[in-house]
């Protein structure tokens, strides 16, 4: 793994993943709110972390973006939930995960209607309202560990209903 040359003053992977590998985990935590998914989300970020590695650049967006290693721990996480989704098992990808002010009945397909609307999201919003009516967050804790201001929060959070209302009408007249 180490056998790529750094720049001087760069870490090698292994380094950097005792720095950032429970920053990692806490991540992919917030996003899966189950320890052992948690993990394995964890473990296939860090893989994609050192598949780009070697790449001068890719390691140097890594290792001054906190928000790009976010962003790869996000999209690893959503990947699962798609592929969940694409398996015929999305009722199980939230079950259990879900606030129960935001529950609807599982299967239902107002509530599949919903969850397709939610991916078509761009990354950012998506993030918001998995973060606020999934996981329970409020939109200043969500912004928080997406990495926004409260004022961007709640901006980005209205921005993600109103597109998300958009949508749904969309679907309703067609």
């Amino acid at each position: 793994m180490s056998s790529q040359a750094n720049t001087p003053g760069t870490p090698d992977i292994e380094t950097w993943l005792r720095q950032e590998g429970a920053r990692i985990l806490r991540h992919a935590h917030f996003l899966a709110r189950n320890p052992d998914l948690a993990e394995d989300i964890a473990q296939e970020a860090i893989v994609k972390f050192v598949k780009a590695w070697p790449d001068e650049r890719k390691r140097g967006t890594i290792l001054t973006s906190p928000a790009y290693v976010r962003r790869i721990v996000t999209n690893t996480y959503l990947d699962y939930i798609k592929g969940r989704s694409r398996t015929g098992r999305d009722e199980v990808a939230y079950d259990g995960e879900l606030n129960s002010s935001a529950r609807s009945m599982p299967g239902t397909t107002a509530d599949h209607d919903l969850r397709l609307v939610i991916q078509q999201l761009d990354n950012d919003q998506r993030d918001m309202v998995i973060a606020c009516y999934y996981h329970g967050l409020t939109i200043e804790e969500a912004g928080h560990q997406l990495g926004y201001t409260p004022a961007q929060a709640y901006r980005l959070h209205k921005k993600a209903l109103a597109t998300l209302a958009g949508q749904l009408e969309e679907e309703e007249e067609a």
